[in-house]
């Protein structure tokens, strides 16, 4: 059996729409206290508590889009996993300047038995060869319904099968 997949890994608009919800439930919590709507609290403190309501959300939202990036995983046929993250340009050229897949030149990471493997979401875990670890999330809409599929399978496979070994 052959699990082998490949998939690019784009910002997803649904993460950074439902961030955006969360910030925006904030920081309207945020200006109903600023504004009256506890009135035990002095000035100062609902000033404080509504700029605090303000300012997270702001600074995850922003550090949510500046912070996503666009990453390439390969699946080989054997369960190897390797990792990519795609540079800003978004076009992936080999040494001669031909645009195409970079997989070879990824980072070989093992996926690790704590991810978590929905029908909607995939929070990948890995562990980098230096002892490093790092986090992927990956929904539908970031990488297509057909790569979301086949990457659940492998993962799960990869996953199970690591499960399974004695050591």
């Amino acid at each position: 059996m052959s699990i082998a997949v490949s998939a690019v890994v784009a910002r997803s608009r649904c993460m950074t729409a439902a961030v955006a919800a969360m910030g925006l439930c904030i920081a309207f919590a945020g200006s109903a206290i600023a504004f009256g709507a506890i009135d035990d609290l002095a000035v100062l403190e609902k000033a404080l508590i509504g700029g605090i309501c303000w300012t997270i959300p702001l600074y995850v939202f922003f550090r949510t889009v500046k912070g996503a990036k666009t990453s390439e995983i390969h699946i080989s046929g054997a369960g190897k996993v390797r990792v990519r993250v795609i540079p800003q340009g978004g076009v992936v050229a080999d040494r001669n300047g031909a645009e195409g897949s970079a997989n070879q030149h990824g980072e070989l990471v093992q996926l690790l038995s704590v991810s978590t493997l929905w029908p909607w979401l995939m929070v990948l875990h890995f562990r980098h060869e230096d002892g490093r670890k790092s986090t992927l999330t990956i929904l539908p809409d970031a990488v297509g319904e057909a790569s979301f599929r086949a990457l659940k399978v492998a993962c799960g496979w990869i996953v199970m099968r690591r499960a399974e070994d004695p050591c």
